[in-house]
C-alpha cells in the first residue's frame, strides 16, 4: 500500500517536541536577559561609586566645597546627589537603571570608618540622606 502524508499522531508528536524545545529556549533566553540586566546594573553602581570618589577627591579640596570633608568627618557621612555627578559630567546625563529602565535620581552616601571611604549608592531618592540604602 502506498502511504502519502503523516498520521495525526506523528504531527502531534512533532508539535509537542517543537513546543518543548521552544519553551526551554524561552526560559534560557529569559535567564540570559535577566543576568545581563543584573550585570549592567552592577557595572552602573561601580561607575557611580567611581564618579563619587572622583567628585569627592576633586571638589573636597576646593574652598567652596569644604563642607564635604567637614560633613564627612563631623557627621560620619556625606551625601552627594547623583544629579551633582551628572552636572559635573562624571556620569551620563540620562542615567537609567537597566533593571527597570527608570531614571536614576538618587544619591551616593559616603562614610568613613577611620581607614577608608565607603560608598553606598541609592539609585532612587529613597534612602538618600541616610545609610539605609542597600548598595
Amino acid at each position: 500500500m502506498n502511504k502519502k502524508g503523516y498520521t495525526l499522531i506523528e504531527i502531534v508528536v512533532v508539535i509537542a517536541i517543537v513546543a518543548a524545545v521552544g519553551t526551554f529556549g524561552a526560559i534560557g533566553l529569559s535567564k540570559v536577559i535577566s543576568n545581563s540586566k543584573e550585570q549592567r546594573y552592577d557595572e552602573m553602581i561601580t561607575d557611580i561609586k567611581a564618579a563619587a570618589n572622583t567628585y569627592f577627591t576633586i571638589y573636597s579640596e576646593k574652598e567652596e566645597y569644604a563642607y564635604l570633608k567637614n560633613d564627612l568627618y563631623t557627621n560620619g557621612s556625606v551625601t552627594i546627589p547623583i544629579s551633582e555627578l551628572q552636572d559635573s559630567l562624571l556620569v551620563d546625563q540620562k542615567l537609567k537603571n537597566p533593571k527597570d529602565n527608570e531614571s536614576v535620581n538618587g544619591c551616593v552616601v559616603i562614610t568613613y570608618d577611620n581607614i577608608e571611604l565607603n560608598y553606598k549608592v541609592c539609585p532612587y531618592e529613597v534612602g538618600c540622606g541616610t545609610n539605609s540604602c542597600n548598595n
